[in-house]
């Protein structure tokens, strides 16, 4: 009976220990305020905590948070906080305030996420364990990424194309991208210069595509567009606008047109035209070697600049024997490139099969029949005849000269008998 007494008075000493330790550890932890508020994904926060108790005074109280997704630890950076002592907000109202960084996943999706924090003191033997709610939202950001063009021909129509991206961490809705030129070189042809996207998801792009034309009557030079998107922010619901400016070049190649204009004592004269939107300089025209024309002097011409619908002449000493004559342009467009341009020039010159090209042979001109019993044969039976007809005739004549001769020389002979 006497044990039993004993036992008894042990377990109302233990439940009463526990009682008064209860009581102790009645401690609230609330999240007084965070920064940002909401957090952004892929940035820092501060979170600062508000500590209160709500029982009897603590002594070395300690806090420590374990971050879970999509909270990171951040290097360097404390995740427990020694409060030390607590008094009571029973009486005084007393708390404390503690403050922890951490980061956000980059690739977090918005939503509230449970942060882990436990409390206990220090060599107290226990372990509480609460949480805090924290919302995350996904950080807006769009871009243009860049123009697939940057150089027009002046009154050519081009397709522009530009490309709009999604870089942030949360999808995009209602955007608005216009574009201008203020010197109105530029100009949309067809359509206006803006254009909707309804949305545009994390990662996304998406391209706008415009016809437009280049003024043909302005100077060649870079040009300036301005940029424009806007687009409702998620988070705040406040209009973001995004600025920027990309140039292009207004200007580059051209073209021509080249006629033949004379034939005449041994030259051959050619009109060359600028046809084209651009001006051209240090343009040179050259005859490449090729057959049925043989260049006598100089195979080039320099005849320097030649604006856009201008034309000049050049000159060459030479003979033809076809009908199309290649001739080649070089000139430096407005960019600075030096550019080639052949063109095929129709002469109406009838094909001449005795005609000797560039290269000093015999050459078969289009036309010209080939393979045996053709004017390739008979040509070259007749080359092999002249040098035979030649001497021959060479013969005759002195053959004739000498009998001449003899006769004369012979009549005089009598004449001096008759004497």
């Amino acid at each position: 009976m006497k044990t039993k007494s004993i036992l008894l008075i042990f377990l109302l000493l233990v439940l009463s220990a526990n009682l008064v330790n209860a009581t102790t550890q009645d401690v609230s932890i609330s999240l007084l305020n965070q920064d940002p508020d909401p957090a952004i994904a892929g940035d820092i926060i501060e979170i600062k905590l508000a500590i209160e108790n709500k029982g009897d005074i603590l002594d070395n109280l300690i806090i420590e948070i374990e971050p879970t997704y999509p909270f990171l630890e951040i290097s360097g950076e404390e995740l427990i906080e020694e409060v030390g002592s607590l008094q009571t907000t029973q009486s005084s109202g007393y708390s404390k305030v503690v403050k922890f960084n951490l980061k956000v996943d980059p690739d977090a999706k918005a939503g509230n996420y449970n942060l882990n924090v436990k409390y206990y003191e220090e060599n107290g033997g226990y372990i509480i364990q609460d949480t805090v709610s924290i919302e995350v939202e996904n950080e807006d950001s769009a871009e243009i990424i860049y123009i697939d063009q940057i150089e027009l021909l002046p009154g050519k129509k081009t397709e522009l194309k530009f490309t709009i991206n999604n870089v942030g961490s949360s999808p995009l809705r209602d955007l608005t991208f216009s574009w201008s030129n203020e010197d109105e070189v530029i100009l949309p042809v067809g359509s206006d210069d803006t254009k909707y996207i309804k949305s545009l998801g994390v990662g996304e792009s998406t391209v706008l595509s415009y016809n437009v034309m280049a003024d043909s009557s302005e100077d060649a030079g870079l040009y300036k567009l301005d940029l424009s998107l806007v687009y409702n922010d998620p988070i705040t619901n406040e209009e973001n606008i995004v600025n920027t400016i990309a140039g292009i070049y207004v200007g580059g190649e051209t073209d021509f047109e080249v006629a033949f204009s004379d034939n005449s004592e041994g030259e051959m004269a050619f009109t060359i035209a600028n046809i084209g939107s651009n001006d051209a300089t240090s343009v040179s025209i050259k005859i490449p070697k090729q057959e049925a024309v043989k260049v006598n002097g100089a195979s080039s011409n320099i005849i320097g600049n030649l604006n856009k619908g201008d034309y000049t002449v050049a000159t060459f000493k030479m003979n033809a024997n076809s009908e199309d004559i290649l001739i080649l342009i070089d000139y430096t467009d407005t960019t600075g490139e030096r550019i080639t341009t052949t063109k095929v020039v129709n002469t109406g010159i009838s094909s001449n099969s005795d005609f000797q090209s560039t290269e000093g042979e015999t050459k078969n001109m289009p036309g010209s029949r080939m393979g045996p019993g053709g004017m390739g044969n008979m040509t070259s039976g007749v080359s092999k005849l002249i040098p035979i007809v030649k001497w021959v005739g060479i013969s005759l004549l002195i053959l004739i000269i000498g009998i001449i001769g003899f006769k004369i020389h012979k009549k005089k002979q009598k004449q001096k008998k008759r004497q």
